[in-house]
């Protein structure tokens, strides 16, 4: 299981946490959710999973919290006042919010959560910490409490030993400013939300490509903001993403920006057939639009960005590589809306 949490650190991390600018995965304070704005308080994943007697399943849920840093300069009468930035000693010190790595994990057996539904109630501090700039001025580094709850239960499924496995993580923090705008509501948020799901005996079941007995029930499962893909050999493991991945996906070792996505049995060690397509001139034809590199898309989950090539795996599907920010994702056709120039 440490080798499955140390490949979904580094994923979480090259595609969640870096450049530290979350824009998904973010679970806002219920107060402030509105589903009509794309806010939301809540996530949810279910998979499939094949335990093993006497099964215990270990849950991660990692997320970033945002702190904010203020840079105050010293006034000649002793006092502190608030600046953009501060030159000490040649190093320049910036205002910004900056963020805070957090991580929860709960280990439980699984036939207890075949007979009740567990809670995993869990609080995040707030806190403020003070630098002393020498004689100049000082970092003042203030976040706010969070609070939340992971949600786990499972439901097993008929003529198979095989459970559903569901797993809500909700943002709980009691949290309300009248007329306070979103970037004072971050602060009370979790950013960048996924889970790890591992499993030390028994193995999850690929949704995306099941074995025929599970293809009814792969149907059945209802994700929210959160997308399960495989990890590790053995498929003990499961991570739950709110940006779309295959199952098995490692790093590219050239950047830790992108992500080669790999399917099971597939030894080449690239992701797209050149021989396939021209990724910078081939398109794609999507709800009567043609798709290219520079054409502008929504994603399903409410991010815009620009098509950067269009790409088709070892088994001929087309996939498009899109650039949200400073960031690159991956998504089919059909998880895609073409937008206007």
């Amino acid at each position: 299981m440490t080798t499955a949490f140390d490949t979904a650190r580094a994923i979480g991390d090259a595609v969640l946490y870096h450049p530290r600018t979350p824009d998904f995965g973010v679970l806002m304070p219920p107060a402030f959710a509105s589903p009509q704005a794309g806010d939301f308080a809540d996530c949810r994943v279910e998979c499939l999973l094949e335990p093993r007697s006497h099964a215990v399943l270990h849950v991660r849920l990692r997320f970033l919290q945002s702190q904010e840093r203020v840079v105050c300069r010293r006034g000649a009468d002793g006092g502190y006042d608030p600046v953009a930035s501060l030159t000490v000693d040649g190093t320049e010190h910036t205002t910004w919010d900056e963020v805070v790595e957090r991580e929860i994990d709960a280990v439980l057996p699984v036939a207890e959560l075949t007979a009740q539904r567990t809670c995993v109630p869990f609080v995040v501090g707030g806190a403020e910490r003070t630098e002393i700039l020498g004689r100049a001025g000082k970092l003042v580094r203030r976040s706010w409490s969070v609070t939340g709850e992971l949600r786990l239960s499972a439901r097993v499924l008929g003529g198979r030993n095989g459970i559903r496995l569901r797993a809500d993580v909700v943002n709980t923090t009691e949290w309300y400013e009248p007329d306070s705008s979103r970037e004072e509501a971050l602060r009370h948020a979790m950013l960048s939300v996924h889970v790890v799901l591992a499993v030390n005996a028994g193995r999850f079941v690929s949704l995306t490509e099941p074995p025929p007995w599970a293809r009814a029930a792969a149907e059945q499962c209802e994700s929210h903001r959160l997308w399960p893909v495989l990890l590790g050999d053995n498929d003990a493991a499961v991570l739950a993403a709110p940006v779309t991945l295959y199952d098995h996906p490692i790093l590219v070792p050239e950047s830790e920006e992108r992500i080669q996505y790999l399917r099971r049995g597939i030894p080449e060690d690239t992701w797209w057939d050149p021989g396939a397509v021209c990724p910078e001139t081939d398109e794609v034809v999507v709800a009567g639009v043609a798709v290219s590199a520079g054409s502008r898309v929504r994603l399903r989950d409410g991010l815009i960005g620009t098509v950067h090539a269009v790409l088709s795996d070892e088994e001929g599907y087309l996939h498009l590589e899109i650039k949200v920010g400073d960031r690159y994702r991956y998504a089919t056709p059909g998880e895609i809306e073409p937008l206007p120039v």
